[in-house]
């Protein structure tokens, strides 16, 4: 019966991934404490920046000086700037300081729609080896 639960579970996650635009991202590090512990596997949806507010987490590339890598936060504080240009402020949830960049989203960004606890930590172990 498990095996068979596993089996239904990557069927709708592939499913998802091919027609549903879906994106699965494991979770690295702690800095979204209590929301997702470290080896959580999100699944991330795209949505059009406009629709971007306050309270959600949104996944995005920092400037490569700062910071090499994808992260996931929590958007804090959103400003249009042009017509279908936005800047937003971010942080994780358990940093004690927003994030010392700005993120600037046009076109579509990727939002968090769900968080499977543990699951990430297959992606992580398998790019250890």
């Amino acid at each position: 019966m498990a095996l068979l639960l596993v089996g239904l579970a990557g069927l709708v996650l592939s499913a998802g991934i091919t027609f549903g635009g879906w994106q699965l991202l494991a979770i690295r590090s702690g800095s979204m404490r209590p929301h997702w512990a470290r080896g959580s596997l999100l699944i991330l949806t795209r949505e059009p920046a406009s629709a971007v507010r306050v309270g959600q987490e949104i996944e995005y590339r920092p400037p490569k000086d700062l910071f090499n890598g994808i992260i996931v936060h929590q958007v804090i504080a959103i400003q249009k700037v042009s017509p279908g240009h936005y800047v937003a402020q971010t942080k994780g949830s358990a940093n004690p300081v927003e994030d010392p960049w700005h993120d600037y989203l046009s076109g579509s960004v990727y939002k968090v729609d769900a968080a499977l606890p543990w699951l990430g930590m297959i992606p992580i172990a398998l790019s250890h080896l």
